[in-house]
């Protein structure tokens, strides 16, 4: 609750949604709920398009098991696709457009590219125009925070990567869309629904009180300034 940009839990974005579901998705797969599983995987896919980028959940589960357990976890892997299936369907139908969820991405210049040359070309072009700002400027706070939240992102995921692998998967496909995009733009909003894992590999992993309340206490910190930036006008998604 304390993460910084946990504030958007409380606002009209899906976040707070698409959180519930991927944490009972986690944990019903733990305990090889299979329907309730599929279902869930379903809704995920139909609530963000990062829904889809969890199925690397199920298939690095499938990859490490055996038998029928293996045959299971591959299968559920797709369901995130059926939900963004039917909502792409109901795009086409009400919008005439199944890739509007897309389209509309333009509006913010993000589009998702699989052309690593392309991917650096934009990358790039933000970079310029945030080298071009000055120190004050409210775009220049605002690129600066998706740089450090984009950092962070990469971070956590190197350090699950050892720690907790299947929870490494998940923070990675958190990340895994706006990185294809090729701009930092909503890092600090888009990287919210990795931080509960993140949390239960820090419980896990770091026993020491001290480091613990340092966490929290950098946590509050930021959470506070991020909020105060945000009711200011500063765009800190």
């Amino acid at each position: 609750l304390f993460f910084p940009t946990a504030f958007f839990l409380a606002a009209p974005y899906s976040e707070g949604l698409f959180i519930t579901l991927l944490l009972a998705w986690v944990l019903l797969l733990k305990q090889k709920q299979w329907w309730l599983v599929a279902a869930i995987g379903v809704l995920l896919g139909l609530t963000r398009l990062n829904g889809v980028a969890m199925m690397l959940y199920p298939l690095y589960l499938a990859y490490v098991s055996s038998g029928k357990e293996r045959r299971n976890y591959a299968l559920l892997s797709v369901t995130p696709l059926i939900g963004l299936g039917i909502y792409m369907t109901y795009q086409h139908f009400m919008l005439g457009d199944a890739l509007g969820f897309l389209h509309a991405q333009a509006a913010w210049e993000r589009s998702t590219s699989l052309n690593p040359l392309a991917i650096g070309a934009k990358m790039m072009a933000e970079w310029r125009e945030f080298a071009g700002q000055s120190l004050f400027n409210p775009h220049f706070i605002a690129i600066s925070l998706n740089y450090a939240f984009a950092a962070l992102g990469l971070g956590l995921s190197a350090w699950l990567w050892v720690v907790r692998r299947e929870y490494s998967l998940i923070v990675l496909a958190t990340i895994l869309l706006p990185i294809l995009s090729g701009t930092a733009d909503s890092f600090p909003r888009l990287l919210l629904p990795a931080i509960p894992f993140v949390t239960l590999a820090i419980n896990q992993q770091i026993k020491n009180p001290t480091a613990r309340s340092l966490i929290l206490i950098i946590s509050v910190a930021g959470w506070t300034f991020l909020l105060t930036l945000f009711t200011r006008g500063y765009w800190v998604a």
